[in-house]
């Protein structure tokens, strides 16, 4: 039951909605999504790879454009890991309170699937947390 990565699946997905909401074409989606490397590439990355692999003359606008669909990818793997949360019933392995390696378990980040936030060792701020993915937190 291990969590979803991003495809190429996912990114092309993604490019289609990505391309039809900014009015672009299904080749273009496609392009997109041959180019994409990661979620964490930024419009100007882009628009460089799909000048040199496609053939694209990318404009300003199109960099502006594009340098969004980096969190359209980040927002869309978000989304399969809640459904992969909720249909497995993803439940934490260790109990609010425990002592971990990189601090205490202070809760379940409700904004992200299967996330504790863990108040840091020697962290003063109250309202400072690391966000740690259930299967990556350690007991102490």
């Amino acid at each position: 039951m291990e969590r979803p990565k991003i495809t190429k699946e996912l990114i092309a997905a993604t490019a289609a909605a990505f391309c039809e909401r900014n009015g672009w074409d299904a080749d273009q989606a496609e392009d997109i999504a041959r180019v994409c490397r990661s979620a964490h590439m930024d419009g100007y990355e882009l628009a460089k790879e799909l000048d040199s692999v496609c053939g694209w003359m990318p404009t300003a606008q199109d960099v502006e454009t594009l340098d969004s669909f980096g969190s359209a990818v980040g927002e869309a793997h978000k989304q399969v890991c809640i459904e992969w949360a909720r249909d497995n019933n993803v439940q934490p392995p260790l109990p609010i309170g425990t002592m971990t390696t990189k601090g205490v378990i202070a809760g379940i980040y409700e904004h992200a699937a299967a996330c504790y936030r863990i108040k840091e060792h020697g962290e003063a701020n109250d309202t400072r947390f690391l966000i740690v993915r259930f299967e990556d937190a350690c007991a102490a």
